[in-house]
């Protein structure tokens, strides 16, 4: 929806999403203008991430380089390894975005993997910056983004519900993988639009 509010994906594209003939499928994909990589679990994302803040500041470029991440990638030590990098490194120009759902696939992280809470004291351990906010507050998520000191690579949590807002939907991991058929996206779309007005 980023994307598609700064012009970089066609209106076009956005309202075929899901069909093959789409640029947008299931998952984001480096075909979409604006996506440079995805990993998902595999634990890549704060590593390219950081290289790609580090190559901007050597090449004297005033970018800054934003992932997001689920807590499915807090699995894989080379999130942990990339991020000691990027605190050593000074990598400031680096801002990441973890979803925190409390699910990765299809178990809830805090019966799977109790030892990541809390995982801000984790972040800030390893030399990072860090917030925590309602991930569905857009007004909260710009605020702490926008008033980060900037010393140091940022790493926002935003805690969420996933499904949110779909009755049907929230908090059933079964919807990592599946999709609604007419059906279900016809009340998906009835709740949603009720809860906007």
């Amino acid at each position: 929806p980023i994307l598609r509010n700064f012009g970089v994906i066609p209106e076009a594209e956005w309202e075929n999403w899901g069909h093959a003939s789409s640029m947008l499928r299931v998952f984001g994909n480096i075909s979409i203008p604006g996506i440079d990589v995805t990993s998902g679990s595999l634990g890549h994302c704060i590593g390219v991430g950081a290289g790609m803040a580090i190559s901007y500041k050597k090449l004297n470029k005033n970018k800054r380089t934003f992932v997001v991440i689920s807590e499915g990638e807090l699995y894989e030590g080379s999130t942990w390894e990339a991020m000691m990098v990027a605190a050593n490194l000074n990598v400031n120009n680096l801002i990441a975005f973890l979803d925190l759902n409390d699910f990765q696939s299809l178990s809830r992280t805090s019966v799977s993997h109790k030892a990541f809470y809390p995982i801000i004291d984790k972040v800030l351990s390893f030399g990072w910056e860090a917030r925590e906010v309602n991930g569905h507050d857009s007004e909260s998520i710009l605020h702490a983004v926008s008033n980060r000191q900037g010393k140091k690579p940022f790493l926002l949590i935003g805690h969420t519900i996933k499904g949110k807002g779909i009755s049907y939907m929230e908090n059933e991991p079964i919807w990592h993988y599946r999709s609604p058929n007419n059906k279900e996206y016809k009340q998906a779309m009835k709740e949603l639009r009720a809860k906007k007005s």
